[in-house]
């Protein structure tokens, strides 16, 4: 008997779908780098913390789609590199090292041996990189800084490295030298350690800065007010003949005063914040000087300044300045047996004021004056943390009610849980609001965005009540047809200044972000697995027919920190 030979399974191939056909197409690049821009933006776009997890699944699922789709996705895949160092929380501690390691020299193994795709990295992120070495010793943190500062020498094209924050303590280590060594690098944030430096190492913080050429964003702030030679900072801002936005914090008197502000470059943003060593006569010359006529964003926060025209000088004296922040306890005066003409702020260029004088005084009160007579003609959008009168609010166009997320998360407990006791139904939050009680004294005041959104909606209910406006309407003879009773309400209608409580970082009870949301790439508040602060991905996928679930391990959610948001 002859042997008796396998055949093979025949196949038909089955006609193409429609889509099956449009993914085949070669289309065009810009309708990929359209997708991809939409993706990106649905993910982190809206200014509220996502996953990056589940933004590289989608976008891997957009590479698997054909190869066609493969080279955009790749592309953009590799743009961004996300490095999440330390992120596997819940898991236990055996697994916890190896993974971090290997995926770090994994990563570092792929871009050397792929100069293609090494050549493609523009941005590193590397979220919770702060909070993974606060609590390791010196050898851990030296083997994670070691590896990274092999991924930055390996990727040629490296613009930006986020999520590092050096801190100089005239130590060496492989990352912070190999970062000047990129061809571009527009960003850069310093903190200064607090132990103070030894004059023979001084010249060794310049160091850092010959090579940077092209920065564009330079933040440095101390630690228990740092400790730095004034002249550093001259050498330094001399050395940066591309700096346009400067963030200068928590310096004392010695190191940064007056005279430092004369080092200034022309500028774009300048934000100063907690530097005593500033005073009126230094801020008026500096409103007054070449360097700062290029400002379109102005910060200057915890800097007390006593006179009036200081503040005046800067929102009128510079023709390009769009934003405007104001951040301090006390309120600014006149001086003794000035007298200012009204009014006192002109500014046919600003868009946005954040006005945040704790203390109602005469700055206050000239600044409303001045709204009030058209002063301000751009003028669009003011936020008023300490409006404790609600005078600034009764200048802007009315609204039926105060955004009240940040509100609703600090009503006190004790109103719910009296209700639920006492068997009633839950209260409404605007019932909530009407229940609180009103702080009316003179002497104690607050600076926080909910008790803000409290006293701005508490206006609103009371104005409410009142009865503005009677309208009659009678016929021809004289006979009342109908009466409308018009409510009461807070602002000027036909405003277009917009009133907002809302902070700079979402979630935040501070208006005002700072230094300590740009280091943990969050806001600094309180961190649960099964809140917003942590995501695990679960999702169902339909694959071939069958559903599955999809998730990953608890990673923390990511905040894109635009630096734009400091000034």
């Amino acid at each position: 008997m002859e042997p008796r030979t396998a055949s093979l399974p025949s196949y038909t191939s089955l006609p193409a779908t429609p889509t099956q056909k449009y993914s085949r197409q070669n289309l065009p690049r810009e309708v990929h780098e359209c997708i991809l821009n939409q993706l990106e933006m649905a993910y982190f776009g809206s200014g509220e913390e996502s996953c990056w997890n589940c933004y590289l699944k989608d976008l891997r699922n957009f590479s698997l789609t054909c190869r066609s789709w493969d080279r955009p996705a790749t592309a953009q895949l590799y743009r961004i590199l996300c490095v999440p160092i330390g992120d596997d929380l819940f898991q236990p501690a055996k697994l916890f090292r190896p993974r971090t390691a290997s995926r770090l020299k994994l990563l570092r193994r792929t871009l050397r041996e792929r100069p293609s795709i090494a050549r493609l990295v523009q941005v590193i992120i590397v979220p919770g990189l702060q909070d993974f070495l606060d609590g390791r010793n010196e050898k851990e943190q030296g083997e994670v800084m070691d590896s990274l500062a092999s991924i930055v020498m390996a990727c040629p094209r490296l613009e930006r490295l986020t999520g590092y924050i050096p801190i100089y303590r005239h130590q060496f280590d492989r990352l912070t030298p190999s970062t000047p060594k990129r061809p571009l690098t527009p960003r850069r944030r310093i903190k200064q350690s607090d132990v103070e430096s030894p004059l023979d190492q001084a010249t060794s913080f310049l160091q850092f800065h010959q090579h940077w050429s092209l920065l564009e964003t330079l933040f440095i702030s101390g630690q228990s007010m740092g400790r730095l030679n004034s002249e550093m900072f001259s050498y330094t801002l001399r050395g940066l003949p591309s700096l346009r936005h400067l963030f200068l914090s928590n310096f004392d008197a010695e190191d940064f005063h007056d005279k430092s502000l004369l080092s200034l470059p022309a500028l774009h943003s300048l934000r100063l914040e907690s530097l005593p060593g500033l005073t009126d006569r230094g801020l008026l010359h500096l409103a007054s000087s070449d360097s700062a006529t290029q400002l379109r964003r102005l910060s200057l926060i915890g800097l007390e300044i006593t006179f009036l025209l200081v503040v005046s000088r800067f929102v009128s004296a510079l023709p390009h300045l769009r934003r405007f922040t104001l951040v301090q306890d006390a309120s600014p005066g006149l001086m003794p047996g000035a007298v200012m003409a009204k009014p006192v702020f002109r500014s046919p260029s600003l868009e946005y004021m954040h006005w945040d004088v704790l203390v109602p005084g005469t700055a206050t009160d000239e600044m409303v004056e001045s709204i009030r007579l058209g002063a301000l003609p751009n003028l669009r959008v003011v936020r008023a943390p300490s409006d404790h009168d609600g005078r600034i609010q009764d200048m802007c166009r009315p609204a039926a009610a105060i955004e009240t997320r940040g509100a609703a998360a600090t009503v006190s407990s004790t109103v719910v849980d009296q209700t639920l006791r006492d068997g009633r139904q839950p209260l409404r939050l605007i019932d909530m609001l009407d229940s609180l009680p009103v702080v009316t004294s003179d002497t104690h005041y607050l600076r926080t965005l909910p008790a803000a959104r409290l006293a701005a909606q508490h206006r609103i209910q009371a104005a409410r009540r009142k009865r503005a406006t009677k309208i009659v309407v009678e016929d021809q003879d004289g006979v009342v047809s109908r009466v409308h009773k018009l409510r009461g309400f807070v602002g000027t209608v036909g405003s277009r200044l917009e009133y907002c409580l809302e902070p700079d970082v979402e979630g935040s009870e501070d208006a005002v972000v700072g230094l300590e949301d740009l280091i943990r790439g969050r806001p600094a508040k309180e961190e649960k697995l099964d809140g917003k602060a942590f995501c695990t991905g679960q999702r169902v996928i339909t694959e071939a027919g069958l559903d599955r679930m999809w998730s990953h391990a608890p990673r923390q959610k990511y905040l894109r920190m635009e630096l734009e948001r400091f000034f």
